[in-house]
């Protein structure tokens, strides 16, 4: 039988819930907060997932990403004319991945 983990979560608009995560010791990798939600390992590299009021303006995006314990943190990061992949590393855009 699975050891399952319950806390209290923030969402994106800083509300908490109760979130769970069922046979929380079979997770070989972080625990993350997505949103109000326990998830094991999210394989989605992309900043949409963990960032809200994605705006660009000129050659920069902004976004709201949250950071690893669950808060949010106001993110910036220069484009120039990058269309890779673009990451949220613990409440930081950067190019590429973390």
């Amino acid at each position: 039988m699975g050891i399952d983990l319950v806390a209290n979560c923030p969402n994106f608009a800083g509300t908490f819930a109760r979130a769970g995560l069922p046979n929380a010791h079979s997770c070989g990798a972080d625990i993350v907060n997505l949103n109000g939600k326990l998830l094991c390992n999210p394989t989605v590299d992309s900043f949409t997932v963990t960032c809200k009021t994605i705006e660009v303006a000129t050659d920069e995006l902004s976004a709201y990403c949250l950071r690893r314990n669950g808060t949010p943190a106001f993110a910036t990061l220069k484009l120039a004319g990058y269309h890779g992949l673009i990451s949220n590393c613990d409440g930081v855009l950067k190019k590429g991945s973390c």
